[in-house]
């Protein structure tokens, strides 16, 4: 299993991460891949990150797609 995050920094990060996690949401269910779970985590007072936790066989080509901006082995 593979964690993809898209990270935002500024004033705006959560706001933007959580748009980012309904976008997400979407073109999974269009590409027919599962998410096994998915949310917003905030690092920092002006780092938020959307994150989805992928089967290995479906997080490459969604990171590929999607410009993901880290990875992390689960």
């Amino acid at each position: 299993m593979t964690r993809l995050f898209w990270d935002f920094f500024g004033p705006a990060a959560e706001k933007l991460a959580s748009h980012q996690l309904e976008h997400l949401a979407h073109f999974l269910a269009r590409e027919q891949r599962h998410a096994h779970a998915s949310g917003v985590e905030s690092r920092a007072a002006l780092h938020s990150a959307a994150w989805v936790d992928l089967d290995d066989a479906d997080a490459e080509p969604v990171a590929a797609t999607l410009r993901v901006k880290r990875r992390e082995a689960r």
